[in-house]
């Protein structure tokens, strides 16, 4: 909901901009770069889904959040949060449907105005097909290996693999019961 991401951006922005001295926002790259020769901590925005505002008059309409997000700070987002949206499924959902269609067109936008696909919360073939689709490095934020450990959250070697030849990268989380 567009919304409740603006109230949470909003919350973000001002600890930021209160806090500059200490955790500034990070708008770019070289921002984290910088902020880590100074030893400094930063924060790069993300949101838990695609702010979508489900009126369907036109898909262009519909991508337009992602521009708003993306002037507002927002650098990162997931496709999914756990179960299925317009996007794609998540993690969740015992069918693992994969992408959309529109999801398709989401992450084309997402690549061409600079947003960095995040399937941390997507089923494992959202996230495969996310990363046949990106032209763009992508990340699977916080997962675990599917491989070590079958847990929802977790992600097999093959999408692991698909992230990882978009020249994006994998975090791994460091919660138990992710990890086994």
């Amino acid at each position: 909901d567009p919304l409740r991401l603006i109230k949470r951006l909003a919350h973000f922005t001002y600890a930021t901009d209160r806090l500059r001295d200490f955790m500034p926002k990070a708008v770019t790259p070289d921002d984290i770069v910088q902020a880590k020769r100074e030893k400094r901590r930063c924060l790069y925005f993300t949101a838990n889904g695609v702010p979508l505002g489900q009126q369907w008059t036109s898909v262009e309409e519909e991508l337009g959040y992602l521009r708003v997000f993306f002037e507002l700070g927002i650098r990162m987002m997931h496709l999914a949060y756990q179960r299925r949206n317009m996007i794609g499924d998540g993690c969740a959902e015992p069918a693992d449907a994969g992408l959309s269609d529109f999801g398709r067109t989401v992450v084309a936008e997402m690549n061409r105005i600079g947003l960095i696909v995040d399937v941390t919360h997507a089923g494992w073939r959202t996230g495969l097909e996310a990363a046949k689709a990106s032209t763009k490095p992508m990340v699977d934020s916080h997962t675990a290996c599917a491989s070590l450990y079958k847990h929802i959250r977790g992600k097999p070697d093959e999408v692991i693999r698909a992230i990882v030849e978009t020249d994006g990268l994998v975090g791994i989380c460091a919660i138990p019961t992710y990890l086994g």
